[in-house]
């Protein structure tokens, strides 16, 4: 069974109460086997869709003669952005396909992070504190903007 945030309730933490985004939350003790199937294959179809896109991102500024960490500071960006308009317009196997496939195969955390650990290690420093607070900044802001757009839209 799947739930998505919006159907669960209010999450007390610290007496804080936190709604949290329409993540899925998958119930493992009362699941239907065929659906979780279903579930993995449409996240790993989207994934699949979303790393041949980001290695086609990679594969065009490589030849465009762009520094990598700009391939992938536009695929954060543009991600990031889909995952904002996703989070409000899609649910349940959409949103698995889309926001957690799609989204998670094409944006890449962990290219960023040793992009950043390049440069700091090569003694660019200046260049690595811009790209980490670009990145950051640049990511927040693109998932505001789709999440605005989306709410807009519906």
């Amino acid at each position: 069974m799947i739930h998505t945030a919006t159907d669960t309730a209010t999450i007390q933490n610290n007496n804080l109460a936190v709604q949290p985004f329409p993540e899925i939350i998958v119930t493992f003790a009362n699941h239907n086997s065929k659906e979780m199937v279903g579930n993995f294959l449409l996240v790993g179809l989207g994934g699949a869709i979303g790393s041949m896109a980001r290695y086609g991102i990679t594969i065009l500024f490589n030849h465009l003669s762009y520094a990598s960490q700009w391939g992938t500071l536009t695929a954060n960006i543009i991600g990031s952005f889909l995952i904002g308009l996703l989070i409000v317009t899609t649910r349940d196997s959409a949103y698995l396909f889309g926001a957690v496939g799609v989204c998670g195969g094409f944006t890449t955390f962990s290219t960023f992070s040793s992009q950043a650990l390049e440069l700091l290690q090569s003694g660019q420093r200046l260049q690595a504190a811009l790209y980490i607070i670009v990145s950051v900044i640049s990511g927040l802001l693109a998932t505001l903007f789709g999440i605005y757009l989306g709410n807009r839209l519906k």
